[in-house]
């Protein structure tokens, strides 16, 4: 993956140096963090035109959902967040929603294709960090989910 814009390259460095969650609520990254992955949903058909909302499971994907939510607004954009812990805290979605999370490794299987039968259609799963070489990446699977990933992860060596 070309890493070669700036903004980008200074988000991979932060990456380098920080945990997912410090990196999530840092006052540089984080705003990088937001921008990258909306104009990644952008280029994929799933900006806020297209979605209403992102979100995931836990507190890691709760703040890479609230950095894209704030990259929107900077943007004068409108995405709402939510996060699916023991019960689901979100506001009112009809629309489809893009789940989100630092890696596939911390993307549950069930909403990775596609979610619970009732609530919101998931139209895609994008992550931070996704596998090397994977393939279809950004492609929508049988159950339509788009699959998007910003770095892979030799991208950012050895990161923490």
């Amino acid at each position: 993956m070309d890493i070669n814009d700036a903004p980008k390259a200074r988000l991979a460095d932060h990456l380098r140096e920080l945990d997912p969650l410090t990196a999530t609520l840092h006052r540089e990254a984080a705003p990088l963090l937001g921008h990258a992955m909306l104009d990644l949903l952008e280029e994929a058909g799933l900006g806020p035109g297209n979605i209403e909302a992102v979100g995931g499971e836990g507190p890691l994907a709760l703040a890479i959902a609230t950095a894209i939510l704030h990259a929107a607004a900077a943007r004068g954009q409108y995405l709402d967040a939510f996060l699916i812990d023991d019960a689901v805290a979100r506001p009112a979605i009809d629309g489809p929603v893009v789940v989100v999370g630092f890696d596939s490794a911390r993307v549950p299987g069930e909403l990775a294709a596609g979610g619970p039968d009732e609530g919101p259609k998931v139209a895609g799963v994008a992550v931070v960090v996704g596998a090397a070489g994977a393939e279809d990446v950004g492609a929508a699977g049988g159950d339509g989910v788009v699959e998007l990933a910003l770095f892979e992860a030799p991208d950012l060596g050895e990161a923490k």
